[in-house]
């Protein structure tokens, strides 16, 4: 049966005419998706995003490649790019999770709780505001390193 004809078509033909790339057994299929968004998870957020958004506009093929084209680019400057690039060259599997940094889940953390320590708005604004500052120099940190910090604290 043709792709093409809107006849229903069982896993084997999806798979050989390449509309799939795999046919699980029912019982393997929860692992595999589970697998899958594990492999998923450990590549790079921002990447995933533009490239998901890029593919969703299927109208724009030329313009999309021009746009991929110019997202590369863009993403080579990223941190993303430069643990990748690091990685590849210490022989490493790349740790993405270090660059991803949600603030409230950062933030908690740092708080050890889900709560403020401090009661009254004046002590609560000002623990938020060491507890963002205590954020930023972590993420300062985990991008461009210690010694650079360091270094452009004492200069």
């Amino acid at each position: 049966m043709s792709r093409f004809s809107g006849e229903p078509m069982d896993a084997a033909a999806a798979l050989a005419c390449g509309l799939t790339n795999a046919v699980v057994p029912q019982g393997e299929l929860r692992k595999r998706a589970n697998d899958a968004a594990i492999a998923l998870s450990k590549r790079p957020a921002g990447s995933l995003r533009e490239t998901k958004r890029s593919m969703r506009d299927h109208q724009r093929i030329a313009a999309q490649i021009a746009e991929e084209g110019q997202l590369f680019k863009e993403r080579l400057k990223t941190a993303e790019a430069r643990e990748a690039f690091a990685a590849f060259a210490e022989r490493r599997p790349p740790n993405f999770a270090r660059l991803l940094a949600h603030p409230f889940r950062t933030i908690k953390a740092r708080m050890g709780a889900t709560h403020f320590l401090t009661k009254t708005l004046p002590k609560v604004a000002a623990e938020m505001a060491l507890l963002v500052l205590a954020y930023n120099l972590t993420r300062v940190m985990n991008i461009v390193g210690i010694k650079p910090l360091i270094a452009a604290i004492v200069a």
